[in-house]
């Protein structure tokens, strides 16, 4: 367990990296912080940073196998084995909270939602998302990879108002993302918890 969990560790800097190499490629920063799109990328590059990307993912879920295998071999029931494939985890969750996905445009996107939920008589659902582009919170935006892709919000209102609270509690779209990952993360951990449980009735 110690093993998988410190190659996995280093996968997932891997896997990071790599990520951000990949957004990165083509990209032009201008000095005023804005970002330009358009500039051409260079092609060897963008296939090995891929290569890269897909081999650490690969192993990752080889990882994965190989820790579902030894469950089902019951060889977790040690103490400090079930502490590990437990710890692991939740530390792997929390230091997501530092990063940032550079090959998706989710939480930006949510984010997004958030604000036109703020400035829309009707909340976010009667504009569409690719309309924020004419806004100036775009701008703030699009250094972190928005684009103007998406049409109207297919989310529901429960998970809409904690966008909209989001933005309405703090101005800066760095913290609006993070506590909206907060959230994720809370609901992921708190999921497994949930599971956790149910199999340990289920196992007793």
């Amino acid at each position: 367990m110690l093993w998988i969990g410190l190659a996995s560790s280093l996968l997932y800097l891997a896997v990071y990296f790599a990520q951000r190499a990949i957004h990165l490629n083509g990209l032009h920063v201008e000095t005023s912080g804005a970002v330009a799109y358009g500039n051409p990328a260079d092609g060897g590059r963008l296939v090995l940073r891929a290569a890269a990307y897909y081999a650490a993912t690969g192993i990752l879920f080889t990882l994965y196998g190989l820790l579902l295998w030894l469950c089902r071999q019951g060889r977790l029931h040690d103490p400090q084995a079930c502490t590990l494939a437990l710890g692991f985890p939740i530390l792997f969750n929390l230091e997501l909270l530092i990063g940032r996905p550079y090959l998706l445009i989710d939480v930006v996107s949510y984010t997004g939602h958030g604000y036109v939920g703020t400035q829309t008589p009707g909340g976010a659902y009667p504009q569409a998302m690719r309309d924020l582009a004419t806004t100036s919170y775009a701008l703030r935006l699009v250094p972190f990879g928005w684009r103007p892709a998406n049409g109207f919000s297919p989310y529901g209102p429960l998970w809409t108002h904690f966008e909209v609270a989001v933005v309405r509690l703090t101005d800066s779209v760095p913290l609006a993302m993070f506590l909206i990952k907060a959230l994720v993360v809370v609901a992921s951990l708190g999921a497994a918890a949930v599971i956790w449980r149910i199999l340990g009735r289920g196992a007793a």
